[in-house]
């Protein structure tokens, strides 16, 4: 980035062959180049990863409905840092047909970094769990109430069902307007519907068959 900032966001890997799935937002430069990926609590480097996917119509300029549904990218890791780590990666899959239930509870993953120094950041970033409420949802959208989630690097975290373990929505965006706390904040994020058609309408390819393809 310029003026040498760091973008810090969340990501989840969703394919054994290292895929990272997270906000087009964060990253949206034209040309496409690679970025550290850490992991663990408290976060530590593990891998270099390159862009594979951004929409070739997103804006992180753009507040339209259509942008924001478009608010999806994909990273694959090319590197593995530690040399005694494995290949195959842990994976959490996508299912497109899961939707929420207004009022149920999920539970959220993220980095948040908004309160922290730029020292925490680098050295002392820890992935934070906590309990989100859906407060209304559509195909693409759910709009939850959240607490300690609702920071800034929470992009690209991800909402998960408590009960089934599932994948249940990718994190994109908070509502701080008129809020003194991070408690009273609105939490936003993608359906997996919505990820899928973001890839399918870019590809002409749903998710799977997308990864399945190793680009």
């Amino acid at each position: 980035l310029p003026h040498n900032e760091v973008a810090i966001a969340t990501g989840v890997i969703i394919h054994s062959n290292g895929y990272i799935l997270t906000n087009a937002h964060v990253a949206d430069a034209v040309e496409p180049h690679s970025c550290l990926i850490r992991r663990g609590s408290p976060a530590r480097n593990y891998a270099i990863a390159e862009r594979v996917f951004l929409p070739p119509n997103f804006s992180a300029n753009s507040h339209t409905r259509e942008n924001l549904a478009r608010d999806v990218a994909i990273w694959k890791i090319t590197n593995v840092i530690d040399v005694n780590d494995t290949t195959t990666f842990l994976s959490l899959s996508i299912k497109p047909n899961k939707l929420p239930v207004d009022g149920a509870a999920l539970a959220t993953f993220s980095y948040p970094a908004e309160l922290l120094g730029s020292h925490a950041v680098v050295s002392a970033l820890y992935l934070s769990f906590s309990e989100t409420q859906v407060v209304s949802h559509d195909a693409y959208f759910i709009e939850s109430a959240q607490g300690l989630g609702s920071q800034k690097g929470s992009s690209g975290g991800i909402l998960l069902d408590p009960y089934t373990g599932e994948f249940a929505g990718l994190i994109f965006a908070i509502n701080d307007n008129k809020t003194e706390y991070v408690s009273e904040r609105t939490l936003f994020s993608l359906t997996p519907f919505a990820i899928n058609e973001a890839i399918r309408e870019a590809t002409k390819k749903d998710l799977e068959t997308y990864l399945a393809e190793l680009p």
